[in-house]
């Protein structure tokens, strides 16, 4: 490889170094010489050498690639030619189809022509039979020949009419026949082309296959050997199989992270889901029991208001038994003593008295003794009964 642009530039009129480094076949790559003239020619030989190993590079790639898109080539030309033998046979098919319609368009206008003129002489006949119709009413008119005339006529309808039923029968199961006959003769047509058509293809394109497959085979043979003696293509191709291998590697761990993301995420949503409906059940039955416990506490308040307002002797009576019941537990519990509320000012005013009666050492005695003690009493009203 050359080193620096020392190596190359040396007559500026000549091939000059532009950036780019030349492969040179000698053993250490200098091109430096004795002279002037010869560095110059040794550099134009080192120059054309590479120009040359480059030109035939490129051309044996480009021959392999030829090699290598020919078969393709070949493949859609083949696929061309298929495709277009089949809209051959499409379009016959549908030309067949059309003739078939045209057919069947004709024979109904035939037989609509047919039946106009079956109409006609319908009519004309019946003409004819009111004619002698209106003969036989005439008595002037009637002679035997015309009785005779008459039972013919009745006869002859009779059996025209049992003709003309047995040819519509007729009629009818041919027209069926023929349109099963058509449609048996469409899938056996059909089914026949289609065979015949895969035959032929197969047929025209065995020899064909199998000198492509032997080619491709002979060229991948040949491709691996170039690549196996090129070092440096072998190496390129190790490097680029490695390369891709490792991007596959990537990609399914990228499609694996992504994969675990969206679980995650999934179940995050369902989490964050069952939660809130669980916030949003526990909001609502809260709401409920606390509607709930007002409604129940306002009934009892108003049971409670209308027991207090209205007039009961019953719970009076009961309320009574227990304030009395409640009282004498207290008066045994603390041993107490009953004081009615008439005699309190008597005995207060009596124990006055006896204070005043009392010396200062009993005063003294007495608020020692009675100082931490408190009295238990129990007041009854005038209207309570013990």
């Amino acid at each position: 490889m050359l080193k620096d642009c020392c190596h190359a530039v040396v007559d500026h009129k000549t091939h000059g170094y532009q950036g780019k480094h030349w492969e040179t076949s000698g053993p250490t790559g200098n091109l430096e010489k004795g002279t002037r003239r010869l560095t110059t020619k040794a550099v134009d030989k080192e120059m054309d050498q590479e120009r040359d190993w480059r030109a035939k590079r490129e051309e044996k790639l480009s021959k392999l690639a030829r090699e290598i898109i020919q078969p393709l080539l070949d493949d859609f030309n083949d696929t061309l030619v298929i495709s277009k033998r089949e809209m051959a046979a499409e379009d016959r098919l549908l030309t067949h189809h059309q003739e078939s319609v045209k057919d069947s368009v004709q024979c109904e206008l035939v037989c609509r022509e047919n039946g106009r003129r079956v109409d006609e002489m319908a009519e004309k006949e019946r003409e004819h039979q009111v004619r002698l119709l209106m003969a036989m009413k005439d008595d002037a008119m009637r002679t035997a020949s015309i009785d005779s005339l008459v039972d013919s006529m009745a006869f002859t309808n009779q059996k025209r009419s049992l003709i003309n039923t047995d040819l519509e029968e007729a009629s009818e199961r041919l027209q069926d026949d023929q349109k099963e006959t058509d449609v048996e003769y469409n899938k056996a047509v059909g089914e026949m082309l289609d065979q015949s058509l895969i035959t032929v293809v197969q047929e025209s394109h065995k020899d064909i296959l199998k000198e492509q497959e032997e080619q491709a085979r002979k060229e991948k043979i040949e491709l691996q050997k170039m690549i196996e003696n090129d070092k440096v293509a072998y190496q390129n191709q190790n490097r680029f199989s490695k390369a891709v291998n490792m991007i596959v590697a990537m990609y399914r761990d990228l499609e694996m992270k992504e994969h675990k993301e969206e679980e995650k995420m999934k179940q995050y949503v369902e989490d964050v889901k069952f939660t809130a409906q669980e916030d949003i059940v526990r909001i609502v039955n809260t709401k409920r029991t606390c509607s709930l416990y007002r409604k129940e506490k306002s009934r009892r308040i108003q049971e409670e208001e209308q027991l207090v307002t209205q007039d009961n002797p019953a719970r009076a009576a009961m309320m009574n038994v227990m304030n009395r019941v409640q009282r004498q537990m207290l008066l045994q519990k603390f041993k107490g003593k009953w004081v009615n509320i008439t005699n309190k000012k008597k005995a207060g005013r009596t124990e006055e008295q006896s204070e005043e009666n009392l010396t200062e050492r009993d005063k003294k005695l007495r608020m020692i003794r009675t100082k931490n003690r408190k009295e238990t009493k129990v007041v009854r009203w005038q209207d309570e009964d013990f």
